[in-house]
């Protein structure tokens, strides 16, 4: 039958032995030192060089809130919707002053191009926006001079916008009004994040 091995702690100055101990605390505290200081050491190491390289952090699987940094109502818009602050500042500039969105001229025509039978009505689209818009900035409903003001800066002119409101299941009319319904609020925002991606294959295939 083997002896158990015995674990001892030894001191150095150059060759010279200075101290041994055999406490079993004692070198167990000094192995958990080393190998505290060596974990530090190495992760101080990696650190230095993803910043050298601008890397960042080793762990960062770029899954991070991208809005984070500025929490304010354009972030919270992007977040509700899956989308970067980017996203949406170039397809939709929001703002708290009037008109309240400029809407990029390329997003909309994708829109156009993509989405067919039944296309969705400029009065619609643009009243979509700007509902999830309001409710997020909080400026309450949102009234069709409003949505004129917005296809107007796009030189779109609606004919029939009552009926553009009460073909979009997604939207209620009150007097002087339009308003989300409650039912319709997921496909709000689907038309939303299409508008803002400039893809409606989720849109077209919601349709099928």
């Amino acid at each position: 039958m083997s002896e158990k091995a015995t674990l001892s702690l030894v001191l150095y100055a150059n060759e010279v032995l200075v101290e041994r101990s055999e406490n079993p605390i004692l070198w167990r505290r000094a192995l958990a030192e080393i190998q505290s200081e060596s974990s530090s050491q190495c992760g101080d190491t990696v650190a230095a060089r993803n910043d050298e390289m601008n890397l960042g952090d080793p762990s960062d699987d770029g899954s991070k809130d991208v809005n984070a940094v500025e929490p304010d109502e354009i972030a919270r818009f992007a977040n509700r919707l899956g989308l970067t602050r980017k996203q949406i500042e170039n397809a939709c500039s929001p703002t708290k002053d009037e008109p309240f969105m400029r809407l990029d001229e390329h997003h909309w025509e994708e829109m156009n191009n993509q989405v067919r039978g039944p296309r969705i009505a400029p009065t619609a689209a643009v009243a979509t926006l700007l509902l999830l818009w309001f409710k997020e900035a909080e400026l309450g409903n949102v009234t069709y001079a409003q949505t004129r003001a917005v296809l107007s800066a796009l030189g779109i002119n609606d004919k029939n916008p009552n009926r553009s409101v009460k073909n979009a299941t997604w939207l209620r009319l009150w007097p002087s009004q339009i308003v989300l319904n409650p039912d319709g609020i997921s496909k709000a925002k689907l038309l939303a994040r299409c508008f803002s991606t400039k893809d409606w294959s989720a849109w077209v295939e919601s349709k099928k």
